[in-house]
């Protein structure tokens, strides 16, 4: 099996540094190209399926804004799976205050360079706790293109998607801060995990998905006999 993961808003693949999977397990990494200004995250997804190898069989895992990039790659590509880490499935587990700014455009108000700029509010929201994390952090706030990410932070708060595909896995940490557990259909639950915690708490995030890898496989089986 093959899983593809698809890293968090302006992050990339050195995010997922420390999860350990089984040697079988073949691991592969989406990677982020520019958005055209105006382009639709659906445009945007099919021009990303372009890194998806369809010969073999393969499961999509998508962190933060990855998640949803993830859902929505799989109405495009035939994915066994869709492994969800510390993000929403559906719009309306997005919290009401997004929504509202998202229908008022208030977001598209703030300059980008702002945004990058305001690192210590960053490492509080994403529960940025070592020097580690906060250096990766602030190296994927410089590398990231103002373009991206206001487009990418508009196709979170203006996200319409209402349905959770049955082969979704869902797993969220009681201690993330850009989206509140309480609001949260997680088929886990990490106690005390935040936004990184596929990061910091890496082992238990990877004991999940290669349980929920061998369910996948254990049920492909089961459907060919």
């Amino acid at each position: 099996m093959t899983i593809y993961f698809i890293s968090g808003l302006g992050a990339d693949r050195r995010i997922f540094s420390r999860l350990e999977l089984l040697p079988d397990i073949v691991i592969r990494h989406i990677e982020w190209i520019e958005p055209a200004r105006h382009e639709s995250l659906q445009d945007y997804c099919k021009r990303l399926a372009a890194q998806v190898d369809t010969k073999d069989e393969f499961i999509f895992a998508g962190l933060s804004f990855g998640g949803l990039v993830a859902l929505e790659l799989q109405k495009i590509l035939p994915a066994k799976g869709v492994i969800l880490i510390s993000t929403i499935a559906t719009r309306n587990e997005l919290p009401l205050k997004y929504r509202i700014i998202g229908s008022l455009k208030l977001h598209l108000l703030a300059p980008a360079v702002l945004m990058k700029s305001m690192k210590p509010v960053a490492y509080w929201i994403f529960n940025a706790r070592t020097k580690k994390e906060k250096e990766l952090l602030s190296q994927y706030l410089d590398a990231v293109s103002p373009l991206y990410l206001k487009w990418s932070l508009d196709k979170v708060l203006t996200w319409e998607n209402d349905q959770k595909p049955s082969h979704t896995r869902h797993i969220h940490g009681t201690a993330d801060r850009i989206f509140p557990y309480r609001l949260i259909h997680a088929d886990k639950m990490i106690n005390g995990g935040g936004h990184l915690m596929v990061y910091d708490r890496a082992k238990e995030v990877s004991a999940v998905i290669t349980e929920w890898i061998r369910e996948m496989e254990r049920s492909d089986r089961g459907r060919a006999h």
